[in-house]
């Protein structure tokens, strides 16, 4: 995805994209993990808090609750510039579904019941047992959700550092059978995900 194309996007893919940019930084960055446990924290603690953000209902609050509040914006606005940074880098990502053990890289899991992974790797394909991903290598997963698919295509573009991927092509699809995708290997194995998960 270019820069440039971030205001071109359905506002449900964009919500989307910032859910996994959340799941990313939780996952990888620290000060955000730092900065979400205390925002968690104080809306647990403080369940006023919680209904005024979420059911957007007035409340009449206690002094401690209005320093909480306080805090809580200023957590928010923290965790939102690490989100709008994240973002503006989002090409650039770790592959969740790959682990490192030693110095390689390896990716299984191929089939689940809601997911499917495909690598690609000089001009092969493989979508069983254990891979060791290879910069270059192309890795093709579709997810199934309650109400729609996904489909992302990530190139491998490090085996050392944490980001070591970067995203190529990202699409949901909640008509499965209006598939409308960019190449015949996108669309190739989309199909065998809908057939593989009776869609």
């Amino acid at each position: 995805m270019k820069k440039n194309e971030l205001y071109n996007i359905n506002l449900s893919l964009f919500n989307d994209i910032i859910d996994e940019t959340r799941i990313k930084l939780k996952n990888t960055n620290n000060e955000y993990e730092n900065l979400r446990k205390q925002y968690d924290d104080i809306m647990d603690k403080f369940p006023k808090l919680q209904l005024i953000f979420e059911d957007d209902i007035p409340l009449e609050l206690n002094k401690q609750e209005c320093i909480m509040l306080r805090k809580l914006i200023q957590l928010g606005l923290k965790m939102n510039e690490l989100e709008k940074y994240s973002l503006n880098n989002s090409k650039i990502m770790t592959l969740l579904s790959a682990n490192r053990i030693g110095n390689k890289l390896l990716i299984s899991n191929f089939q689940t019941d809601t997911r499917s992974i495909c690598v690609c790797s000089e001009g092969l394909e493989y979508n069983n047992s254990i891979r060791e991903l290879k910069v270059g290598d192309d890795v093709f997963i579709s997810s199934k959700k309650p109400d729609y698919i996904t489909f992302a295509h990530y190139r491998i573009i490090s085996l050392y550092a944490e980001n070591n991927c970067e995203l190529i092509y990202f699409k949901k699809f909640y008509d499965y059978n209006n598939i409308d995708v960019p190449n015949s290997a996108y669309n190739s194995f989309i199909e065998d995900f809908k057939l593989r998960h009776n869609l």
